[in-house]
């Protein structure tokens, strides 16, 4: 049972604390078709692609299956499609949720009656506070590789992983260091990030991010309710399942929640 706790009193004093990685900023700074271009060139050391369309926070939905929303979605000029997510926690299989992500990404990409052929390059480049592959290293390729000669095989997809806890002197690891970063950095190497960081903490896009923290507190605010009845309602089952005499195993069994946990809920309701 997840708990989501948000509180801003102040939304001046926490844009002063925000960083680029936070998804408050990132939205905003998404928007921003510059800003994407800057980070793909840095990401992929390639300092001549142009992004020629940019989409924040793209839904991907999906009627029988799960939903997913993309970071940022970008587009080159040769018709490459880029799928950025930003993570800070460390809480799930990213992996796994890149591999989602990117399915669904491609599956949305090729019309009814397209060739495969048709199907459009697609690289996913995921972004995380920490070094959760714990190898060392700031950047991360993921490639397929034909097991008997090792060989890379290039299907058109690319899995990109970066992270900013590792500092190994690169200019990545340094643009790394400005996304975590809450002070407004001034850099020749990264100007766009710099510029609009500035713009957004200390310019006229201030008011701005005051409003979209609030807004974002709101609705942080609606899901801390709703998950407090979801919670409530899951504590009250178990409480009658208790009363009933099932066991912690059985009641574990029943509802897909880890026994340890069931237990822990019984405990306290019984102090």
């Amino acid at each position: 049972m997840r708990n989501i706790k948000v509180t801003f009193t102040n939304p001046s004093s926490t844009v002063d604390k925000l960083r680029p990685i936070d998804d408050t900023f990132m939205q905003k700074l998404g928007k921003d078709m510059n800003f994407c271009q800057e980070l793909i060139r840095i990401v992929l050391g390639n300092p001549h692609i142009e992004v020629v369309e940019n989409i924040t926070q793209d839904a991907l939905h999906n009627i029988d299956t799960r939903s997913v929303t993309i970071d940022l979605k970008c587009q080159d000029e040769k018709g490459t499609i880029f799928g950025v997510e930003v993570q800070k926690e460390n809480d799930d299989d990213h992996q796994k949720r890149v591999r989602y992500n990117s399915s669904c990404l491609q599956v949305q990409s090729l019309q009814k009656g397209d060739k495969f052929r048709d199907l459009p390059d697609v690289c996913m480049i995921f972004i995380s506070e920490r070094d959760f592959l714990r190898r060392g290293n700031v950047i991360y390729h993921i490639d397929r590789v034909l097991r008997e000669t090792g060989e890379v095989i290039d299907n058109g997809y690319q899995e990109i992983y970066v992270n900013a806890e590792i500092d190994d002197g690169s200019d990545l690891a340094e643009y790394m260091k400005i996304f975590k970063s809450n002070v407004v950095c001034n850099s020749t190497k990264f100007p766009i990030i710099c510029d609009l960081t500035d713009y957004y903490k200390n310019g006229k896009g201030r008011d701005t991010m005051c409003q979209a923290v609030e807004e974002y507190a709101r609705e942080c605010g609606k899901i801390n309710r709703m998950e407090g009845r979801i919670e409530g309602e899951i504590k009250g089952r178990i409480l009658t399942y208790a009363e009933l005499d099932f066991s912690i195993n059985d009641i574990s069994h029943k509802m897909n929640i880890p026994a340890e946990q069931i237990e822990s809920i019984l405990s306290s309701a019984n102090e």
